[in-house]
């Protein structure tokens, strides 16, 4: 889902996080998360460090490492040079 407005999208990209985490089980040292902006270098620091609180806050245990990346330019093309967004990916572990 594409968010236009700014205001209120870095909580609703923080919710759906929280909601995938609790949907699919874990803890956030289970996953690779990342927080990726556009041209707005101090947008994404806030989105990154409001992202690692609420994180600590919910999972007090849990180291809660989350990544800060510039996108690239192939995915701001389709974007703008406003984006802002989140990735996760479970990570690995050997059986």
């Amino acid at each position: 889902e594409i968010l236009r407005c700014l205001v209120g999208s870095e909580m609703c990209i923080r919710d759906r996080l929280m909601n995938y985490l609790d949907a699919n089980g874990g803890t956030p040292d289970d996953y690779r998360i990342i927080v990726g902006y556009g041209y707005d270098e101090e947008e994404g620091k806030r989105l990154w460090m409001q992202t690692r609180a609420a994180l600590r806050a919910k999972y007090p245990a849990a180291q809660c490492e989350v990544g800060l990346l510039q996108i690239g330019s192939t995915i701001a093309v389709h974007t703008g040079p406003y984006a802002l967004g989140m990735g996760i990916m479970r990570r690995w572990k050997k059986q």
